[in-house]
């Protein structure tokens, strides 16, 4: 596998930004089976604004790359990070950066992790989860009731796991009160971008972005692009589908439904109808139908609980539509896929 040294502190580290100002100054933690992408795409605007052009010194930011034995850790695309810093100190830095990756891994609800967020919480050091390190935070039990950003593709696990009563699969990211979650992906290059606005202004900021080439650096309201709104433009028939995304569990009125996007029921019928071709009925059951296909594929879920968790009032009722979409029983579904 593929090894890259993280970012190493050189001698300019830990001095005062050329105005004197005090440095952005951040801890890195990366969990095992990490998601690269989250923590490279967070930590180049960094280094970007830390130092004139691309030079990287760490003038204006300080950073540091832990991690929870001192040793390196493999992400999840199997490359391997070294850490810089040997210890857990929080004293000195602003913010703890938590990047999460695999699910797989019970590595998010590790003591080890979890005494390391409420510690550092404890200091006022303000958190931010990236990616799936959202669901340490919420293990840690510091949101405190706001509401996080969770990736929609990680929502039902997030679900199943915590108790958070408001969970954001809308946006990119989130700013709470003290703590920031991040779906990850791009989003976690617009939290950096977004953090080096705050602390040294916009021309900052679009330095930085416009080296990476990302025109929009602080794009708070940028939705999360859900594989079921990739090419519908209207944003009433994209809230709806979210809606009904949120709730696949449950029975839904297209009252309901309609009222959330802003319009009556024919409405959204007619914009369901002109920009998807289906009516907002036929959207759910097929919402329902491709849940119900990642459920049989990839879990090992009695088909009966599958479809209570897909909405169906009955596993006949499932098993029946499933048939109609599909031309063959759920069971025999999953064993062409197992």
């Amino acid at each position: 596998m593929g090894r890259v040294s993280a970012p190493v502190r050189n001698d300019s580290a830990g001095r005062s930004g050329s105005n004197g100002e005090a440095p952005l100054r951040l801890a890195v933690l990366l969990l095992p089976q990490f998601t690269l992408s989250a923590f490279s795409l967070f930590l180049d605007p960094v280094r970007l604004a830390s130092d004139e052009r691309d030079g990287s010194r760490q003038i204006r930011c300080n950073w540091r790359v832990m991690t929870l034995n001192g040793l390196p850790v493999r992400s999840s695309c199997g490359v391997e990070m070294y850490p810089t810093a040997n210890k857990f100190e929080y004293k000195d830095i602003d913010w703890l950066v938590v990047v999460g990756g695999l699910t797989q891994t019970p590595v998010h609800d590790d003591d080890r992790v979890l005494d390391i967020i409420r510690d550092a919480a404890a200091h006022d050091v303000r958190i931010i989860g990236l990616c799936t390190g959202v669901f340490s935070m919420a293990a840690a039990g510091i949101l405190g009731g706001e509401a996080c950003c969770v990736s929609w593709f990680h929502r039902d696990e997030f679900v199943s796991r915590y108790d958070v009563a408001d969970v954001d699969t809308t946006r990119l990211f989130r700013f709470g009160k003290r703590h920031v979650t991040c779906a990850g992906g791009v989003g976690a290059a617009h939290v950096s971008l977004e953090i080096i606005r705050q602390k040294f202004g916009d021309d900052a900021a679009e330095k930085c972005s416009g080296i990476m080439l990302m025109p929009q650096y602080w794009a708070h309201d940028m939705e999360q692009p859900m594989a079921q709104l990739l090419g519908v433009r209207s944003t009433k028939v994209r809230d709806a589908l979210r809606y009904m995304e949120a709730r696949i569990d449950e029975p839904l009125r297209m009252p309901d439904v309609a009222d959330v996007a802003g319009v009556s029921v024919r409405q959204l019928e007619r914009l369901f109808s002109a920009h998807l071709g289906r009516s907002p009925r036929n959207a759910m059951t097929l919402l329902r139908m491709k849940k119900a296909c990642n459920y049989l594929a990839e879990t090992d879920l009695p088909i009966i609980e599958i479809a209570l968790a897909c909405g169906f009032p009955s596993p006949s009722h499932f098993a029946v539509t499933f048939k109609d979409a599909f031309g063959m029983p759920p069971s025999e579904y999953r064993r062409q896929r197992c």
